[in-house]
């Protein structure tokens, strides 16, 4: 399973333009399925409600261009 997602998350990479929000939350998702329960649970403690997806694109920075 742990390749698959590697897998599925590198051949997403291309369409989430050097990863962005959206390459970020995809990654969240990934990352969420492959936590012990232990890692789990303190995710749950330090974000609350939000999941591992919503808050990872917090954590990219705004450029501007131009």
């Amino acid at each position: 399973m742990r390749s698959a997602s590697c897998l599925l998350s590198l051949l997403l990479a291309t369409h989430c333009l050097a990863w962005g929000g959206d390459g970020h939350r995809i990654v969240g998702t990934l990352a969420s399925s492959d936590l012990t329960p232990a890692a789990a649970a303190a995710m749950r403690e330090l974000l609350g409600d939000e999941t591992l997806a919503d808050a990872c694109p917090a954590s990219h920075p705004t450029r501007r261009r131009g």
